[in-house]
C-alpha cells in the first residue's frame, strides 16, 4: 500500500491547474474579463487558446484521478465498479 508523501507526480499536476486556475479567473487576467464584448471577435484569439489548453489540461488531470479512484487503485481496496 501507497504511504503518500505530498511529492507525488499527480498531485503536483493538479496544484498546477489550480494555480493556472487562479491565474485564469483573475480580474486582469484576460482583455475579455474587463471588455466582454471582445469574446465575439471570431478567430483564435489569445485568450481563447489559454483557455482551451487550461480546459484540455484540466479534463486530462480529473479523468485520470477518477479512473484510479473508481478502480481504487491509490487506495488498494478493490470497488465495487
Amino acid at each position: 500500500m501507497h504511504c503518500p508523501t505530498g511529492h507525488e507526480p499527480d498531485l503536483k499536476t493538479l496544484v498546477d491547474v489550480l494555480n493556472e486556475a487562479v491565474r485564469l479567473f483573475a480580474p486582469n487576467a484576460s482583455i475579455t474579463n474587463v471588455f466582454p464584448f471582445l469574446d465575439r471577435i471570431p478567430g483564435p484569439m489569445p485568450w481563447r487558446t489559454r483557455a482551451q489548453a487550461f480546459r484540455e489540461r484540466d479534463a486530462a488531470i480529473y479523468k485520470k484521478l477518477t479512473d484510479e479512484a473508481v478502480k481504487g487503485k491509490g487506495s488498494g481496496m478493490s470497488t465495487f465498479v
